[in-house]
């Protein structure tokens, strides 16, 4: 059975009209497959976006004006005219800055049977509060390795030769589905990622999206919180001294280690259990992942880290979800994180200071 009729328009409102809602609703919008519409909910570059739409410059897809099928600035604008569009899929990029995360979807607006929701955010522990509020959609989790900058509110820049984004389910599906929903899940997942992979992106299914997460997290945990701390990006980092390698392995391996105790890899004791999957010991060789994530900062173009990009800008950024959740789930497994949990409450005093200067 197809999952979407194919005589309509894939329907998907993106909530964030920021720099990565903007750059995967355009990704997936251009596909040839199957006609797009996107409606995005913009806050602070409404009137931008209204007017002129975005000018996307990418290194790998060149430069375009994408206009989206509608724009909207509050949420009471989604819930008229009636009856209220039925969407396939309603992305999540907004900033993850609230401590056990905070879900702004309207129940009216998920369509049970045909809704998914698409998590486009960064950190862990971002998918449960959706899973929660949300038991029987899919949940469809999103780590996007890419460099994208905003440099004014319409304006998008993405850098590099790197466009990947790795989706899964969330709780991740059993190898071979079991129920009709199970199926039903797992055709939209396929479906999306199908288009967004013909639109421009290099669009991949995990089986694991926990450990896809965390590994994606064992690099922004480190680079966002060392590059904000610093205001320098990753490759000046690198440069600064003959200290800042170590400071790099450091953070990383605490990351790691948290992974690995979270993903049931070590036991209470900091050593393997036995009989774990080969690919997940593989995936997390504590040696090769701390060696990766500092080789592959100094092999790339340099990186301003999205908290940096915040910080710049005054703005809150995404501590919790980057950090916080590191150092509870830490703490919750008896992992020894003593950078992180120092550099956390810095992290929270600038947040202060932002939210202070922003009112």
């Amino acid at each position: 059975m197809a999952v979407l009729e194919v005589q309509k328009p894939v329907e998907v409102l993106t909530y964030g009209g920021g720099s990565m809602g903007a750059l995967y609703s355009f990704i997936l919008a251009r596909n040839s497959i199957r006609p797009v519409n996107i409606t995005i909910k913009c806050r602070g570059n409404y009137s931008q976006v209204l007017a002129s739409g975005y000018t996307i410059t990418s290194d790998l897809l060149g430069t375009h004006n994408f206009r989206p099928h509608r724009v909207v600035r509050h949420t009471s604008e989604l819930l008229s005219p009636n009856p209220v569009t039925e969407y396939d899929y309603i992305f999540v990029s907004t900033k993850a800055t609230i401590p056990g995360g905070k879900v702004d979807i309207p129940p009216s607006l998920v369509t049970p049977g045909k809704t998914s929701i698409v998590l486009l955010q960064n950190g862990v522990g971002i998918e449960e509060p959706y899973k929660v509020a949300f038991p029987d959609t899919p949940i469809i989790s999103v780590i996007c390795y890419v460099s994208v900058l905003q440099p004014s509110p319409s304006e998008i820049r993405h850098v590099g030769s790197v466009d990947m984004v790795v989706c899964g389910l969330y709780p991740p599906p059993p190898p071979t589905p079991t129920t009709a929903k199970e199926t039903s899940d797992m055709e939209k997942l396929t479906h999306l990622t199908e288009i967004w992979s013909d639109g421009g992106c290099n669009a991949i299914v995990a089986p694991n999206i926990i450990s896809e997460r965390w590994r994606k997290t064992v690099w922004n945990g480190c680079w966002n919180v060392i590059c904000v701390l610093t205001g320098l990006d990753t490759h000046s980092v690198i440069e600064s001294s003959k200290y800042s390698e170590e400071l790099v392995k450091s953070v990383t391996l605490e990351i790691v280690r948290t992974a690995r105790r979270v993903l049931g890899i070590d036991g209470v004791d900091g050593n393997e259990i036995p009989g774990i999957d080969e690919d997940l010991k593989k995936t997390w060789d504590v040696e090769e992942r701390v060696g990766m994530n500092l080789s592959l900062a100094a092999q790339t173009v340099p990186i301003t880290p999205s908290m940096l990009q915040d910080a710049r800008k005054g703005i809150e950024m995404e501590v919790e979800v980057l950090c916080g959740n590191i150092v509870r789930e830490a703490q919750k497994h008896g992992v020894d994180t003593p950078i992180l949990t120092s550099f956390y409450p810095i992290l929270l005093a600038m947040n202060h200071r932002f939210r202070k200067a922003n009112l």
